[in-house]
């Protein structure tokens, strides 16, 4: 039982968040552990419980590691196939992320070994402990990147393995836990050749709730910019000011409170990190390098501009800041951080600072845009500051007015954090969780879900998604199917390991509630009438249940028959992927729905 009154707040508040209300408190903790230690490095990793799940391997049976998350270039990979996607950058950035969690008061060294041994043996050419299924799944990614044709683009940084074991406890600088950890990084350096680096935190109660508050963009930042301009008043706009900032001011910008980078404060940043052989940054790094130009950075650099919607002055030219994001300048804020040892033994070192104080969202849009159009940058980045968004996001509004259940579209980060109510997490969908329900369930291509993250899927299928003259309810019905299903799972109904296969369950759903093996177009009114009956059926406590209990017969049956064609042991993971597999299902529906 934990506890800390704090973190009881935030596992409540998590809990309700994603649908833990069955689970044991550990195993909740578990997944809020994970969920904080991979969206402090992807601000966008997690849209639902099935994603959490993703990097969950505590089934039971597991030994010693809790969560997995194999990260490449700020992405997460959960299939071999974006690891080609990633190449195209020329350069990988690899962390393997182990996590291991417990709800006592206190750092147990016994289990600490436990975890370091779990992590030894997973990288073990020869493991003493058989890896479970989902171990193993996490296994092949990384054997799949130390490939020569992958492993010859690591950065010099990489691969590296980062370790958090977290308590509850209200200290962790005991000595002896931290001597264990120390020897264990040595311990696995030692053994596993390829890595550039081992680091294991041993974290607590504190952890937890700045690293929630930090994701929730819940903290406040003082800073002193005493070399400032305050702009003319200009229309939408609270107040703005141009100048430079010290170092040390900077830092209080962008790093937490144990000095780590916030990563959420670049979400609308739409050039993620380019890495440090990129040649801008390369650029960048050699002038901060060589003494005789390092004090003439702020001639040489563009600077950062910070849009931020709570500034209040304080005097003496000290502000403090809320809710900002840094909408330019995400190269620059990431070289001067991995640059932070030798800069702050620099005099004279200033970085040029643009300070936009709005409460306009349209406003804030085209800031964005306008502050990310100086340079070549992917369509696709500014997709959800089109019109159609912006319509979209206004019809999930009049949705949820209809529907028992409200769902909101967020088009920009922490949209709705503020708002009247506070909105449960799971009822937010984002633009990659509205691609991937679109394309799962009306582009009827589950498996590409599964293979391809959301960009690459965009990318693939731009001229069938997010058309204006598409009706919107095909996009709300796809992620209110995908709700209720796991509404399904929170009250008990739905076994949860059935979350694994959400879209394809989504997917029967849609033909066994319409009874058409085929859709309406897009742009038909009969697509309406289509989704209006699904959406009926969903609102139908036991016309839901019945319909997805119907529909998970039918997956079982789809499996049953497609594993016949693999090995034994193939895993369902991984036959799920395949889209002899989706021809499969439909195989299954004829035969079955009748």
């Amino acid at each position: 039982m934990i506890e800390n009154k704090f973190l009881q707040g935030i596992l409540f508040e998590f809990i309700k968040d994603y649908n833990l209300e069955n689970e044991e408190e550990s195993k909740s903790f578990e997944y809020l552990i994970n969920y904080l230690t991979v969206t402090k490095l992807i601000p966008d990793a997690f849209t639902s419980l099935p994603d959490l799940q993703d990097v969950d391997v505590d089934a039971g049976s597991n030994f010693g590691i809790d969560g997995i998350a194999v990260i490449v270039n700020n992405n997460l990979l959960t299939n071999k196939n974006d690891i080609e996607i990633y190449r195209k950058s020329r350069t990988l950035n690899v962390k393997i992320i182990f996590t291991q969690s417990k709800t006592s008061a206190n750092v147990d060294t016994g289990d600490l070994y436990k975890f370091i041994g779990a992590v030894q043996n997973f990288f073990s050419d020869s493991p003493e402990i058989k890896l479970t299924d989902e171990v193993r799944y996490f296994k092949e990614l990384y054997l799949e990147l130390m490939k020569h044709e992958n492993a010859r683009l690591f950065d010099k940084i990489s691969p590296e393995c980062i370790m958090y074991y977290s308590t509850t406890a209200k200290t962790t600088d005991s000595e002896l836990p931290n001597s264990v950890a120390r020897q264990g990084e040595k311990t696995i350096l030692n053994e596993v050749s390829e890595l550039k680096n081992c680091k294991i935190h041993i974290t607590g109660a504190d952890y937890v709730i700045d690293t929630y508050n930090d994701i929730e963009n819940r903290y406040e930042t003082v800073i002193n910019f005493k070399n400032n301009l305050a702009l003319d008043k200009i229309r939408n706009i609270e107040q703005s000011y141009i100048g430079y900032l010290s170092f040390d001011e900077f830092l209080k910008l962008v790093t937490d409170n144990v000095g780590d980078l916030r990563r959420n404060i670049f979400y609308e940043n739409v050039r993620d990190f380019q890495g440090e052989d990129n040649k801008v940054n390369k650029d960048i790094d050699e002038t901060l390098k060589n003494e005789e130009l390092i004090d003439k950075f702020i001639l040489f650099n563009n600077g950062i501009t910070v849009v931020a919607k709570y500034l209040k002055p304080l005097g003496s030219n000290n502000f403090e800041i809320r809710d900002f994001q840094i909408v330019n300048g995400c190269q620059t804020s990431n070289i001067l951080y991995l640059n932070r040892e030798k800069i702050a033994n620099s005099e004279n070192f200033w970085i040029p600072v643009k300070i936009i104080h709005s409460l306009d969202n349209n406003t804030i849009n085209r800031i964005i845009k306008a502050n990310n159009f100086q340079t070549p940058v992917p369509d696709e980045a500014f997709i959800t500051l089109e019109k159609f968004h912006k319509r979209l996001q206004e019809f999930y509004l009049v949705m949820s007015e209809q529907q028992p259940e409200k769902l909101y579209y967020e088009r920009r980060s922490k949209e709705y954090q503020n708002f009247e109510h506070r909105i449960e997490k799971n009822r937010i969908v984002n633009l990659h969780g509205q691609i991937r329900a679109f394309t799962a369930i009306f582009l009827t291509s589950p498996q590409l879900v599964y293979n391809n993250n959301p960009t690459e899927i965009l990318r693939q299928k731009h001229n069938l998604i997010f058309q204006e003259n598409h009706h919107f309810e095909p996009y709300f019905t796809s992620n209110y199917i995908l709700y209720n299903f796991q509404k399904e799972i929170s009250i008990g109904n739905i076994a949860g390991t059935y979350g694994l296969f959400r879209y394809y369950i989504a997917l029967i759903y849609k033909v066994l509630a319409t009874k058409q093996m085929k859709h309406p177009n897009f742009n038909s009114k009969h697509m309406i009438n289509y989704c209006n009956t699904i959406n009926a059926s969903l609102n139908n406590p036991n016309k839901r249940k019945e319909l997805f209990q119907k529909s998970i017969d039918l997956l079982k049956l789809a499996i049953r028959e497609e594993k016949r064609k693999y090995p034994l042991n193939i895993s369902v993971k991984r036959v799920i992927r395949t889209a002899s597999f989706k021809d499969e299902v439909f195989e299954q529906l004829k035969k079955n729905s009748r």
